[in-house]
């Protein structure tokens, strides 16, 4: 009987190969993060832009300045305090006019 001559195993070199879930895994997770910072942009851009109210008491508060043909700097704290209120007054509803006499 004879022997099988016994072989020597192969040196062979071994090399990393990219695990395919590993890989999907962060390109998801890349996915993720790239959304979240595009939600928060929007976030920040609605909550940096006026509302329609803001926006309405702001113009009202110019016209009445033009009408009168002032600007900003010319009127005191509390003038510039009793129109902005008629300025809200206004854009709620109202006539634009304060009154107490109620």
């Amino acid at each position: 009987m004879s022997t099988a001559t016994v072989r020597r195993p192969e040196q062979r070199q071994l090399t990393a190969v990219p695990n395919q879930r590993q890989s999907k895994d962060l390109q998801l997770d890349f996915i993720f993060k790239g959304l979240v910072v595009v939600l928060l942009g929007f976030i920040a851009h609605g909550v940096a832009k006026p509302s329609a109210l803001d926006r309405c008491i702001r113009n009202r508060y110019q016209q009445v300045l033009e009408s009168h043909q002032l600007t900003d700097q010319q009127i005191t704290e509390a003038i510039r305090t009793s129109e902005f209120n008629k300025a809200t007054n206004f854009c709620n509803g109202g006539n634009g006019r304060l009154s107490w006499n109620n």
